[in-house]
């Protein structure tokens, strides 16, 4: 633990060990990504595109490995065809929650307060944007069925 593996700061287990969609995250870290998810998915369409990844990948960055002159070891894109299982051009949750992610411990807060602190702290236009987005309310779900009452 603490050592780089494949080019990442700390190794953990995938989020998920089986692809059903009804198990309810229970470890600090899997109800994070959930989160993100949520707030990320801008959307709501349950999958996110290379636009909505990049917040995404603004939150794993905590958790990628840095070149000596501080650049990822893994590339936004490396890491979207990564987690993008069945090559669709999106990134489920179920894609996430079934690929390994890794992220220290400190930041794994279902709150989302630890990381868009640690967000607020690298001042880039794409962290502040993604810590203004992790900030707001999650997301009205969307209706499954349109008003038909009319009068």
């Amino acid at each position: 633990m603490g050592l780089p593996v494949d080019g990442y700061l700390v190794a953990c287990l995938p989020l998920r060990h089986f692809s059903m969609t009804s198990i309810v995250p229970t470890n600090p870290l899997q109800r994070m990504m959930d989160n993100v998810f949520t707030k990320v998915d801008k959307d709501s369409s349950g999958a996110l595109d290379h636009k909505e990844f990049g917040a995404m990948y603004e939150v794993l960055k905590a958790g990628i490995a840095v070149n000596r002159d501080g650049t990822p070891k893994i590339s936004e894109g490396q890491e979207f065809d990564r987690m993008d299982r069945n090559s669709d051009g999106k990134v489920t949750r179920d894609e996430m929650q079934t690929t390994g992610v890794l992220m220290p411990a400190s930041l794994t807060d279902p709150s989302l307060e630890a990381i868009i602190g640690y967000l607020k702290l690298n001042k880039s236009a794409a962290s502040q944007s993604t810590a203004a987005l992790l900030s707001m309310p999650d997301p009205e779900p969307q209706s499954t069925t349109a008003a038909t009452n009319q009068p």
